[in-house]
């Protein structure tokens, strides 16, 4: 993940405000964030991606908002607050990529998406005299997505602050997770997550993979064949397949992987020809 040098992209807003958070529904912490939005202009319009995200889980947040993106309209802002070092040292960011807007801290929740928007400029969000008028006088240290956040992706959305005004440019951090290993004439993938369904969301792509293959399950004999959709095996059988967004997936038909194969974030997947 490198930004371009390129001279800065333009974006053009166009009133849309989208939302990815690991702050749940039970409280009040997404409606503070909206209700700072509206209340520097109420004609914007926001919608929910996410809020479900596991706590502190920055891998499951990037990917969701990686599957979410490409499919926004260009002048979209999303606002990404999966944030465990709030209130720390670490910067907080916009970027532009794709012709669509991003704000979020700088720990790597969005670095699968500006891979597959790309190319991408970023700037650090400063306290300056361009932003100076759209943040409370005092953030609260622990609550960065309703002083920090939300006030910056409302000024960008209804144009009143332009990404580059946010602060200098610079490089982002990279999401810190595994990588692809082969090993021999095999290939071995991690389970990063699991999504609704019990499905084990893995690192291994379609172009990672042989044309026909199979992957043997951790902690277990047992090898599933690569199929194309749920259909091709039983109900109650587990297998294979590529999800919709390009990823190694395992799953039970009709039925939840996580529990009923037993895995774990991080467990490691063997892939070979079969």
């Amino acid at each position: 993940m490198t930004a371009s040098t390129d001279p800065p992209a333009l974006f053009h807003p166009c009133g849309l405000v989208t939302m990815t958070t690991d702050f749940g529904t039970t409280d009040g912490y997404v409606g503070a964030m909206k209700g700072m939005i509206l209340n520097h202009d109420a004609r914007l319009r926001i919608e929910n991606i996410a809020h479900g995200i596991p706590p502190q889980n920055i891998i499951h947040g990037a990917t969701t908002m990686s599957a979410a993106a490409p499919y926004w309209p260009k002048g979209t802002v999303h606002m990404v607050v999966v944030d465990p070092g709030v209130g720390t040292d670490r910067r907080a960011l916009v970027a532009v990529a794709g012709g669509q807007c991003f704000v979020a801290p700088d720990n790597g929740v969005l670095g699968p998406t500006l891979d597959r928007l790309g190319p991408f400029h970023c700037h650090q969000i400063e306290r300056n005299p361009d932003t100076e008028p759209f943040l409370p006088v005092d953030l609260a240290p622990t609550f960065h997505g309703r002083d920090l956040f939300a006030p910056i992706a409302a000024a960008l959305a209804s144009g009143s602050l332009s990404p580059h005004q946010t602060g200098p440019r610079y490089e982002p951090l990279p999401l810190p997770r595994p990588h692809p290993l082969r090993r021999g004439n095999r290939i071995e993938g991690t389970i990063l997550l699991f999504d609704h369904f019990g499905n084990a969301i893995t690192n291994l792509r379609r172009e990672d993979l042989p044309d026909a293959c199979a992957a043997q399950l951790p902690r277990s004999e047992t090898v599933v064949a690569l199929c194309r959709t749920y259909g091709e095996v039983a109900e109650g059988e587990p297998l294979a397949l590529i999800g919709s967004d390009g990823y190694l997936e395992i799953a039970i038909r009709n039925g939840h992987a996580e529990k009923g194969l037993r895995l774990h974030v991080d467990d490691k997947i063997q892939v070979s020809e079969s």
